[in-house]
């Protein structure tokens, strides 16, 4: 198969009429801030793909240049880049079609102890590779996590409009989705992979609890939450990590009032501790570390 380079700008008239001919639009299969993509028939390779129309020209470049990177014949659990073009002034990327999301997955059926770990042991594959080449993906949730089919035939991770090669010179407020943002992240500081083995413990935690881990959608609600949910982190952590006291030393956030011992409802509940699959809540908090050195890299992740 051909495969364009993304350098390569087509703008001749016979090619745009092709273009035109070329694919058959079956449905929407979703929509965000830097794309939409579309579940399309490309009568020119007899074949089901998934049509993606970029809308931010730095993270379609980003996407682009990492799938290439990675692209490899081994099943690695990353999706697959089929070609890219340019038509109309718009920037266009043909991948491997997959017919359901995780988080279709979740609405729609529950999951086993077995059968969450089977999901989480190929998601941790995808991320193993992924650090192989030193890449953060970003932005690891259920909506990027795609199945072939129902029956959890070739899953793959995808989406790495914001993911990295590297973390300097990086704005943390526009990486992770908040729901499963890292601490770190949070906290502005520095950061690595294991801000995607965060985001992981929040995914495994929702396959099996058909539920968000952390559903908050302000910061100062999640990382109350964080506290709640995971306990306070540890006074070495407050000290190696200042910014932390910007929810602390607030009077006005509940956060104080836990951090000083004030919401005695809260002081000795142990939320996760009232669910019975321990194997599952095992691997969330293995996974969800306050201190990102205490969390495992995807490579030593024991499920």
């Amino acid at each position: 198969m051909y495969i364009m380079n993304i350098m390569n700008i087509i703008n001749t008239e016979s090619y745009n009429n092709n273009f035109l001919k070329r694919f058959t639009f079956n449905k929407k299969l979703g929509s965000g801030s830097f794309s939409t993509v579309y579940s399309v028939y490309d009568k020119l390779n007899s074949r089901k793909v998934a049509l993606k129309i970029n809308k931010n020209n730095k993270c379609f470049k980003n996407e682009i240049s990492i799938l290439s990177k990675l692209r490899s014949k081994e099943k690695n659990n990353i999706i697959k880049l089929l070609e890219t073009f340019y038509y109309d002034n718009t920037e266009y990327t043909i991948l491997k079609m997959y017919d359901i999301s995780l988080k279709e997955y979740i609405k729609t059926y529950s999951s086993s102890v077995e059968k969450t770990i089977y999901i989480t042991r190929r998601i941790n594959k995808g991320l193993i590779y992924l650090k192989k080449n030193n890449i953060i993906h970003c932005d690891i949730k259920p909506d990027n996590i795609l199945f072939k089919d129902s029956k959890l035939n070739d899953i793959v991770i995808i989406d790495f409009g914001i993911s990295l090669t590297k973390t300097k010179n990086y704005n943390n407020n526009v990486i992770q989705t908040i729901y499963y943002r890292a601490p770190e992240i949070l906290l502005n500081t520095k950061f690595d992979s294991k801000i995607d083995m965060w985001g992981l413990g929040c995914v495994i935690y929702e396959i099996f609890y058909r539920v968000p881990l952390f559903p908050y959608k302000k910061t100062d609600e999640l990382f109350l939450n964080q506290n709640i949910i995971l306990d306070s982190p540890s006074s070495n952590f407050i000290k190696k990590y200042p910014t932390i006291h910007s929810f602390y030393d607030n009077i006005n956030s509940p956060a104080y009032l836990l951090h000083k011992g004030l919401m005695y409802a809260f002081k000795h509940y142990k939320f996760l501790e009232i669910h019975d699959e321990r194997r599952i809540i095992d691997l969330v908090l293995t996974c969800c570390k306050w201190d990102p050195l205490e969390r495992p890299y995807p490579e030593e992740f024991i499920i």
